[in-house]
């Protein structure tokens, strides 16, 4: 489901990745695309250099056997690691700069808290 790509976030992205040039060239087909499918995206990367990456990818979905509700729950999965990962990277920032005032100390504490909730190792309220 190409339009999936829509949900994602490119500031979470590792920039220098080639899955994350690949994952961006899709997503600007499917923005520049009025009915985005896999034959018209094959066609639109023709000549780049993420075309491999892409076409692998699909042949890994068919070999496991991806149907659209595997790769949403697949999507939904990939896209809580990178929120996880932005937090916690947010949280070593602060942490990194000083917790020097009360406002400082409060907001670390409610985004750790929240961190900790979205990990699953608090309960939610």
């Amino acid at each position: 489901d190409l339009g999936m790509v829509e949900h994602i976030d490119p500031s979470l992205l590792t920039p220098d990745l080639p899955e994350t040039t690949a994952l961006l060239a899709v997503r600007e087909f499917c923005e520049g695309a009025d009915e985005p499918s896999f034959a018209l995206l094959v066609e639109a990367l023709s000549g780049n250099a993420s075309l491999d990456l892409v076409l692998s990818a699909q042949r890994y979905g068919d070999d496991v056997g991806f149907d659209a509700e595997s790769a949403l729950t697949e999507l939904q999965s990939a896209l809580s690691r990178l929120d996880l990962t932005r937090r916690r990277k947010e949280l070593g920032d602060l942490v990194r700069t000083g917790l020097k005032s009360k406002e400082a100390l409060i907001s670390f504490q409610e985004k750790n808290l929240t961190y900790k909730r979205l990990q699953g190792a608090l309960p939610s309220p």
